[in-house]
């Protein structure tokens, strides 16, 4: 008979699929960062995913819980949401908090009740952030950006652990092409878009928990300037020698995979722009963005820290953005949507 521990190990590799595992390995890119001087990253944040990785697989008081699997594979970014609700819960030091997750036909969460009509659609690629980690439903900024657009259909295209090179096979997939499209960046992106070594043994304990050999990560090459995106499974990046991290390719890559992405939306009429939850100023990708006229918005709020601890969720998370900051967000992006788009 399998000992406690094993099968607490077992159901935490078979439930744990996008949300914790990706958002841990988020939090560990965030603090390779940090390692290499960017501020906005906290130093010690790889230290805090480690430990909660370690409770989550350990079947310890304090984690994450899910009543089913949240995630499959996907032919288009490697992976996607399991279509249904979902409900779930973080507990942190005997403290619980529950929330819902409902995931459309297409793998990807609602953003309202109402669908369809006739409307223009508007997409949003992006991560965990855009998502709505630890998050209900009508909390995302997702949802509150549909109350404040009911023009336009809004569609959620982020995922747990997506970066750019997701965002840019998303856009070459969507049809019909929507009205309106925005990739929600963050800098903590751009060692997902090469992807390094580093980031990839980080992802590795993601494909592990999808137990499926057919788990795959956009896998991105630059040719004569220009990016080429091609699956490969989770294990590849993690163990291809001489793979290390490099800054500049990963900034080289991400400012390549943005304008590729743009210049499919301008061939498809979609307009395009980039919110960047961390901040436009001393981030060269979005410098360069908005010299090449692309719009672009700063969703930081606040410096050096681009997420201050109020609009975070302690003591359940202290990465992603609470309820407070998804309305802030919404409102931003709604009135530049309008303004600017």
């Amino acid at each position: 008979m399998p000992q406690p521990r094993t099968k607490a190990r077992t159901a935490a590799f078979t439930a744990i699929a996008a949300v914790t595992l990706l958002g841990l390995a988020e939090l560990a890119g965030r603090a390779a960062l940090a390692v290499r001087g960017v501020d906005f990253a906290p130093r010690w944040a790889l230290q805090h995913a480690v430990l909660a990785l370690k409770e989550s697989l350990s079947g310890g008081a304090d984690g994450i819980r899910f009543e089913k699997p949240l995630a499959m594979e996907d032919p288009v970014t490697g992976y996607r949401c399991i279509p249904g609700v979902h409900r779930l819960a973080m507990v942190s030091g005997g403290r619980r908090r529950e929330f819902t997750v409902t995931i459309g036909e297409d793998g990807y969460r609602i953003t309202g009740r109402r669908t369809g009509g006739g409307r223009p659609l508007l997409v949003l690629h992006g991560c965990s952030f855009t998502w709505g980690y630890l998050l209900n439903d009508e909390e995302t900024f997702a949802w509150k950006l549909q109350e404040r657009l009911p023009e336009y259909e809004v569609r959620n295209l982020a995922q747990n652990g997506f970066g750019t090179a997701h965002a840019y096979l998303q856009a070459r997939a969507t049809q019909p092409p929507p009205a309106a499209a925005i990739v929600v960046y963050a800098a903590f992106h751009k060692p997902r878009n090469s992807p390094s070594a580093d980031w990839m043994k980080q992802m590795v304990a993601a494909g592990e928990a999808f137990r499926s050999r057919r788990i795959s990560y956009p896998w991105v090459r630059l040719e004569h300037g220009a990016p080429v995106v091609e699956l490969r499974p989770m294990s590849f990046g993690a163990t291809r020698e001489g793979n290390a991290s490099n800054p500049a390719l990963e900034e080289q890559s991400t400012l390549a995979l943005m304008r590729a992405i743009r210049a499919h939306y301008t061939s498809t009429g979609t307009r395009f722009g980039v919110a960047a939850f961390t901040g436009i100023a001393g981030d060269r990708v979005m410098e360069q963005l908005a010299a090449d006229g692309v719009p672009v918005l700063d969703l930081s709020l606040g410096s050096p820290d681009y997420l201050p601890d109020q609009y975070k969720m302690p003591p359940w998370d202290r990465f992603h953005p609470g309820p407070e900051a998804a309305l802030i967000y919404a409102d931003r992006l709604s009135r530049f949507i309008r303004e600017k788009m």
